[in-house]
């Protein structure tokens, strides 16, 4: 799982809902509560984090501007598809029988 995260708002996920304990292990991209910083460059490098780390990773924007987000989205986006292309076929497959992409 990865999420894109624009406000920097789901680092929440890695605190338990009391704040007193861990929640789930994410780990952070960018953002104020960030474990490994995230730059505009780094879109293409960071689509390649869920095979090299299979563990659950959150994008935080919010430190970049609106264009370096744009890029960085673009980036990721470009180098995820051409990576995976049996999962991109599989997520566009679907669409095509009257399903949504979130279905299928």
């Amino acid at each position: 799982m990865i999420v894109i995260d624009p406000l920097d708002v789901w680092w929440g996920l890695k605190s338990s809902p009391d704040g007193r304990s861990e929640g789930y292990p994410v780990t952070g991209l960018g953002g104020l509560h960030a474990d490994l910083p995230l730059g505009e460059g780094d879109g293409r490098a960071v689509a390649d984090f869920p095979v090299e780390n299979p563990v659950p990773a959150l994008l935080a924007l919010r430190l970049l501007d609106k264009s370096a987000q744009r890029r960085l989205v673009a980036d990721f986006a470009e180098q995820f598809a051409a990576s995976r292309p049996a999962w991109s076929a599989r997520s566009r497959a679907g669409c095509g029988r009257g399903e949504s992409a979130a279905s299928a």
